[in-house]
C-alpha cells in the first residue's frame, strides 16, 4: 500500500469517529475499526515460555498480562498516538511488565528472610543461581514501576519518563528475562 492509500484509509477511518465517542458507552458494531487479526498472540505462544510455572492460575495471569502487552504494543507501534495518550499507553507498559516480573520472580523465589520481602532480593537471588542475566534491567524496571503509585505525593511529576526509549528498554528486560528462565530452569 503506497503513502497515499493509506492516507486515504486514515481518513475513511477518521470519518468513522463522532465527538462523543470518547465518552460513549454504545457499540455500533457498523462503526467499529476492525482489530488486525493475528497480531495478537494466542494464549499458548506465551504458555510455552513458562514450563516451570506449574500454578495454572498463576500461569493464565502472566498469560493475559503478555496478551494485553501486545494489544497495547500494536497501538504504540501502529498509529500515530501521541502526546499525553502515547505516554499513558507506555506508562500501562511499564504496569503490565512489572506486573508480570513480579508474577514470575515470586513464583521462582517465594520465601525470603525476615527483612527481605522484597523485589530486588528475589531478583539478586535469580541472578546468583545462574537463571537470569539481567539484574540491573530489572531492577531498574521494578524501581519505575513503583514510583508510579496514586498515592504517592512525594512528586508533583513523575521521576520516571514515559518514552519509546524507556518502553524499549523495559520490553526488552522482559523479554530477557523470558528467555533467560526457559533456557535455564
Amino acid at each position: 500500500m503506497n503513502w497515499e492509500e493509506i492516507e486515504k484509509l486514515n481518513n475513511a477511518i477518521a470519518s468513522l469517529h463522532s465527538e462523543n465517542d470518547a465518552s460513549s458507552l454504545t457499540i455500533d458494531k457498523k462503526r467499529r475499526i476492525k482489530f488486525p487479526r493475528g497480531y495478537l498472540r494466542p494464549f499458548n505462544f506465551y504458555r510455552d515460555f513458562f514450563p516451570y510455572i506449574k500454578d495454572s492460575a498463576l500461569l493464565t495471569r502472566i498469560v493475559s498480562h503478555l496478551m494485553h502487552r501486545d494489544t497495547l504494543h500494536w497501538l504504540w507501534l501502529k498509529t500515530d498516538i501521541a502526546g499525553d495518550a502515547r505516554c499513558m499507553i507506555i506508562k500501562f507498559q511499564l504496569i503490565t511488565f512489572a506486573s508480570v516480573l513480579e508474577g514470575i520472580v515470586k513464583y521462582l523465589e517465594p520465601k525470603t528472610p525476615k527483612g527481605k520481602d522484597n523485589m530486588y532480593y528475589r531478583i539478586d537471588q535469580l541472578q546468583g543461581k545462574g537463571l537470569i542475566s539481567n539484574a540491573k534491567e530489572l531492577k531498574q524496571l521494578w524501581a519505575d514501576r513503583n514510583s508510579i503509585h496514586l498515592h504517592l505525593d512525594k512528586f508533583e511529576k513523575s521521576p520516571v519518563e514515559y518514552t519509546d526509549s524507556n518502553y524499549k528498554l523495559w520490553h526488552k528486560a522482559i523479554k530477557q528475562i523470558m528467555f533467560d528462565l526457559k533456557a535455564n530452569i
